[in-house]
């Protein structure tokens, strides 16, 4: 299967202050991989705001062939930046799964009834 990863950037936060490695991509990237996954990750504080063309022409150019399965997670707070990059991937990848991880995951899903974007 093939996967992509996406860790939104901390609100007011940037790659030069502030910034925190995913770890938690980076750990849930091991495990695809050591499964047999092909997985790309993206790590939004290396775009530039506004990031949905930088976003996509990132992920049209890593979809050879196209991702079957998009995880996107992060805390509560960044809850806007998830719910742009959903809809971004969505008008990207209109066929891949959508997955929200994390310990927020579940309130991603209910604020958008069932999942639907």
């Amino acid at each position: 299967m093939n996967i992509l990863l996406i860790a939104p950037a901390m609100p007011g936060y940037t790659i030069e202050s502030n910034y925190s490695f995913p770890m938690g991509m980076a750990s849930i990237s091991a495990v695809l991989k050591k499964a047999g996954h092909t997985v790309v990750c993206i790590n939004t504080y290396h775009l530039r705001a506004p990031f949905e063309d930088e976003l996509t022409d990132t992920v049209k150019s890593a979809a050879s062939p196209a991702f079957d399965m998009v995880g996107i997670g992060g805390l509560s707070l960044m809850y806007p930046s998830i719910k742009a990059i959903a809809a971004s991937v969505r008008k990207i990848l209109p066929e891949a799964f959508l997955v929200f991880l994390g310990n927020e995951g579940s309130l991603y899903v209910l604020s958008w009834g069932g999942g639907k974007l």
